[in-house]
């Protein structure tokens, strides 16, 4: 309760130290502040499609563990497609993130007080090669829907994994059974 407070707050306090009693309190503590960094990533890419990068992309998915949901943002021209999966054509080019790495991102933390703006700032900052503006209402249309539902079903979006069926489009929840359609256009 303590976390999702501080996030609600619109305190202009610039740090909050959190004590934990016990070690338990503490990995849950934990828990919670990394709750969020997978969702500010994603809220930091519909803003940048707000400013006007909207050939900005995500490949969500989860590990082949199961264990991690990951996600890659990159330019559109980097997707493509492996056999049944969507994929990325040069990792060097993608940022990427995965729930093992917490509130790490980009080469900074990300955490319940982090803003999508700040995040989306993090974003331009990790690739220069978005600084020029690349319009698709379409595709920016489809990634407010699907924040929507993520936002709605408090869950992370799935285009790919292990024995992963990606017919009906991508699914929201690992196994929850919530699909959203494919991305409009030739690439994921």
């Amino acid at each position: 309760m303590a976390v999702d407070a501080i996030a609600a707050s619109q305190s202009r306090v610039d740090e909050v130290k959190l004590v934990a009693l016990d070690q338990e309190a503490y990995e849950e503590i934990d828990r919670m502040l990394a709750r969020s960094t997978p969702l500010r990533i994603l809220q930091g890419v519909r803003v940048l499609h707000q400013r006007g990068y909207q050939g900005i992309r995500v490949l969500p998915g989860m590990s082949a563990s199961g264990m991690y949901w990951r996600v890659a943002v990159t330019a559109a021209e980097n997707l493509g497609h492996t056999g049944w999966y969507p994929t990325l054509r040069d990792w060097d080019r993608a940022i990427t993130y995965s729930t093992g790495a917490g509130t790490q991102f980009a080469g900074a933390t990300v955490a319940v007080t982090s803003s999508p703006e700040d995040v989306a700032d993090l974003i331009l900052y990790a690739m220069p090669a978005l600084q020029t503006a690349h319009l698709d209402p379409e595709y920016a249309r489809w990634y407010d829907t699907l924040l929507e539902l993520v936002e709605r079903h408090d869950a992370l979006p799935i285009a790919y994994a292990d024995y992963f069926d990606d017919s009906r489009g991508w699914e929201i929840g690992w196994g929850s059974g919530v699909r959203h359609q494919h991305p409009p256009g030739p690439s994921c």
